[in-house]
């Protein structure tokens, strides 16, 4: 296996042996190991002589020994390298720079406008959502025929029938149009045996109709929900029936509008 190699020197005194801990606990930190470490003595030189009265006197100086500490380790190909020197303590280390992209900084930026981004996006959605069928009411009646424009938001098969949810425009939340719908649902649906619609004038309202409304508890804003629920379409066996309640606030007491369309 394919390994690179260090050699670190270090002056043997107190203050070289410190300096050599420092260095080898960065390394072993990096993923170095120790593989040899010898202490030897440096070599000698001739210094300068000096008079002492009439006798010259050569003066060999004595320099302290070196400690030589071998570091190993398995090469990392993705790792680029920089080495820097330090000639005070004859010294060689290796530090390593990671890619911009990498550093805990820029991911902590990238994340954070990530997180913004995302949020802000959500909620663009939601209020498009909630606000859609207001705007953008799409016009759901059989060809060749005129009538209220309506939206079906959810539908599901009943036996030799079906069953609706339908958003309407706010604009037609008034008693002559809501009675013109009915009669309108009823010529639409005269080949169905069974049908059960609900009408709403709001989407959102619409997409929490299987929570009860007024129950005791609730959540304020879903009870609100019940003064968009506008009327309410049924075909059974005795005929079919459409109720334009004539409360939508809980809790208050009226009476419905009920129009009876036998078969």
């Amino acid at each position: 296996m394919t390994k690179e190699y260090r050699t670190l020197t270090f002056v043997d005194s107190p203050s070289g042996r410190r300096k050599m801990d420092e260095v080898i606990n960065q390394f072993s930190n990096e993923g170095w190991t120790i593989k040899s470490k010898e202490t030897a003595p440096q070599d000698r030189s001739h210094g300068s002589t000096c008079c002492l009265g009439c006798i010259l006197l050569p003066i060999r100086s004595k320099k302290k020994s070196l400690i030589t500490v071998i570091m190993e380790r398995e090469v990392d190909p993705n790792r680029k390298e920089v080495i820097a020197v330090d000639n005070k303590d004859r010294t060689v280390t290796g530090f390593y720079h990671k890619p911009w992209y990498k550093k805990w900084w820029i991911i902590l930026i990238i994340t954070f406008f990530g997180m913004c981004f995302l949020a802000a996006l959500i909620g663009r959605i939601s209020n498009r959502t909630s606000t859609q069928t207001q705007t953008n009411i799409e016009q759901v009646v059989q060809e060749g025929s005129t009538g209220i424009a309506y939206k079906v938001v959810e539908a599901w098969d009943l036996p030799d029938g079906k069953g609706n949810v339908i958003v309407i425009d706010p604009k037609y939340d008034n008693d002559k149009d809501l009675q013109s719908l009915g009669v309108q649902l009823n010529e639409e649906n005269k080949d169905n045996y069974f049908v059960h619609i609900e009408v709403f004038t709001d989407g959102e309202a619409a997409a929490h109709r299987k929570v009860s409304f007024c129950a005791s508890g609730i959540d304020p804003k879903i009870r609100e929900y019940n003064k968009y629920f506008a009327a309410l379409y049924n075909k059974g066996h005795g005929g079919a029936d459409y109720a334009v309640w004539g409360s939508r606030v809980c809790g208050v007491e009226a009476e419905n509008k009920v129009t009876e369309f036998p078969n």
